[in-house]
């Protein structure tokens, strides 16, 4: 979706809590926001999984008791019997980041703090949750016109797509790193792509996700339950090994240092935004000379254009995501419309399109 445009159809929302001043204060908060539809406001936690199959809605909030077997058990039913994108309203304890990483890895679309009654809501929290709805709106009307086209014409290779992985000879004869960056929609759309990589990818891979703090861990944790390959948060000091999956901490800037260690610092925000695909990209073609594989996802703004203008003087590649697969059609713009890509693909095919790219890399 372009990020600059409305969405044409109305994101149907079905909130589901146990505390009714939850109930009350979403229903209040997305009521009167523009092409948000609330179809219904209820308790019953444990009831969920026949509201989403009556209702039918393109997103649902939830508050799951995942430290019980009920929780885990409602959200692996509503991805197994029905999927929709579920934001899981995390209560604020010290949990917090065990809730999300159990959520994430059920696949559970995002998370949010849940609202606590007599602590005054402020804007930018209620902002904050109506652009995740609208991600995920955008991600399940955007997946339903997918599915349909499938069923006209065959979108995917013969060789598996997304069911297999991808075997091609890649020559690292000339790339040496992978960088991605990407923003709303990106863990799912993270999860998509490390899930078809293979196990034996020979690059080390650096990724960007614009996330509040303390979740990229739990982000981390789950790519790596989708994936063969070592994905973890990067700490202070990291060395680039081939398969490892190094993912940015929310509000630090990832570097290489002269010895192409990773270095994480807070320097002031690039484009609004720490951690920045800018300064990592910055890093990364400095480091090595240029031979970077730079990948834009989804994502708002334009995280990610200077630094791959950087990279492409010095020689490296970027492959954009093509606008039909984006939850918002931001980051991946910016690098098309600059003609900064060597290539415009669908999430889908990505993977198979970076192992292509890498091994005719000459």
């Amino acid at each position: 979706m372009n990020e600059s445009t409305a969405y044409p159809e109305s994101i149907r929302v079905l909130v589901v809590d146990d505390s009714v001043f939850v109930q009350r204060l979403l229903r209040q908060w997305l009521q009167n926001e523009p092409g948000i539809e609330v179809l219904e406001a209820s308790a019953g936690t444990i009831n969920a999984l026949q509201r989403i199959k009556h209702l039918k809605p393109d997103v649902v909030t939830l508050s799951p008791d995942l430290e019980s077997d009920t929780g885990i058990q409602i959200l692996e039913a509503i991805g197994r019997e029905c999927p929709t994108p579920v934001i899981v309203l995390s209560s604020p304890s010290d949990s917090d980041t065990l809730v999300a990483r159990k959520a994430l890895q059920l696949g559970a679309f995002d998370f949010f703090p849940r609202p606590v009654e007599n602590q005054r809501p402020i804007q930018s929290v209620r902002s904050e949750l109506v652009r995740k709805i609208r991600s995920a709106g955008q991600w399940a009307q955007q997946s339903r016109r997918l599915e349909n086209q499938r069923t006209h014409r065959r979108v995917v290779h013969s060789t598996g797509g997304l069911s297999q992985k991808a075997l091609v000879q890649i020559s690292t004869g000339v790339a040496r790193a992978v960088v991605i960056g990407t923003s709303t929609g990106g863990p799912q759309a993270l999860r998509t792509l490390f899930a078809s990589l293979p196990d034996s990818f020979p690059l080390p891979i650096l990724v960007v996700q614009h996330m509040l703090p303390n979740f990229t861990q739990s982000l981390a944790e789950s790519l790596q339950s989708a994936s063969g390959l070592e994905i973890r948060e990067a700490r202070q000091g990291d060395t680039l090994v081939p398969g490892r999956v190094l993912v940015a901490p929310a509000d630090f800037h990832m570097e290489l240092d002269r010895r192409g260690h990773i270095l994480l610092n807070q320097n002031p925000p690039q484009c609004g935004v720490r951690p920045s695909v800018d300064i990592t990209l910055f890093s990364a073609a400095r480091y090595f000379k240029g031979r970077v594989l730079a990948v834009i996802l989804t994502g708002m703004g334009q995280d990610g254009l200077e630094g791959v203008r950087a990279l492409k003087e010095a020689g490296g590649r970027c492959l954009a995501e093509h606008e039909s697969s984006c939850v918002v059609y931001g980051m991946p713009r910016a690098i098309i419309e600059h003609h900064l890509a060597h290539g415009i693909v669908p999430l889908a095919q990505m993977a198979e399109k970076i192992q292509h790219l890498l091994s005719d890399w000459r």
